[in-house]
């Protein structure tokens, strides 16, 4: 029995290390999302409600994925909008949009792209998207990263990889930014199995894995170092 015992831990610890069932974080479990002790005031349906602490991984687990980190939590009802879901699930959360552009639903904090069935293949948070703070900051990642997260607070929860903004210099001597910083990551959901794959896609890896592909990409604000728009995607749909 004993040695049965040792060989199921074994199997389970192997588990969590190569992706094939639920890290055991607290975002996996949802255990950082958490009801305010105290209601905002004011308009009660759009009071943010919930709190999404930041879930502060160890270096083994920054980089473990699962199924949500393809959503986005919404701090007043508490609830995942999740890439796949249907515009009239989604909908039946957030409310109806408050514009239409291009092929995106822009609603209150969150813009969204669906393909011809109505599913959600992209979505989007973005500081300069709305028209107050309070809209820009109601949806935050599933791990607690929100617009002004600050990027040290970034890497407790998806690690240190980041790509530095290039900069030129004009010929008057004055620094120009030509991009944003940003970090990327690319992630496959085979079944049960969720696998990090790196901060790049490569042909190889599109033609390598039979699961869905995903990328989250965060950019950040200059001078403050804070995040500024998050963006969340399935990539296979988008590049059809």
């Amino acid at each position: 029995m004993k040695a049965r015992a040792a060989i199921l831990i074994l199997l389970l610890v192997a588990m969590a290390f190569s992706g094939c069932g639920n890290p055991g974080t607290a975002s996996s479990q949802g255990t950082n999302i958490v009801k305010k002790a105290e209601p905002q005031k004011g308009d009660d349906s759009n009071a943010k409600n919930f709190e999404v602490h930041l879930d502060e991984r160890t270096e083994d687990t920054k980089y473990a994925y699962w199924k949500d980190d393809i959503s986005f939590v919404d701090t007043v009802t508490g609830k995942h909008i999740s890439i796949g879901m249907n515009r009239d699930k989604i909908q039946g959360i957030i409310g109806e949009p408050m514009n239409e552009d291009n092929g995106y639903c822009i609603y209150d904090g969150l813009v969204v792209q669906y393909n011809e069935e109505d599913n959600a293949i992209a979505m989007l948070v973005s500081a300069g998207m709305f028209q107050s703070k309070e809209q820009g900051t109601r949806f935050k990642t599933s791990r607690g990263v929100g617009i002004f997260t600050t990027r040290e607070d970034f890497m407790k929860a998806y690690g240190e990889s980041y790509t530095e903004g290039e900069t030129e210099t004009t010929r008057e001597g004055n620094l120009v930014i030509k991009r944003l910083s940003n970090a990327v990551r690319y992630f496959v959901v085979d079944g049960q199995k969720v696998e990090f794959l790196g901060t790049e896609l490569t042909e190889e890896m599109k033609n390598t894995y039979t699961g869905k592909l995903y990328m989250q990409d965060f950019m950040f604000e200059h001078e403050s170092n804070q995040v500024t728009t998050i963006r969340v995607i399935h990539v296979d749909e988008t590049e059809k």
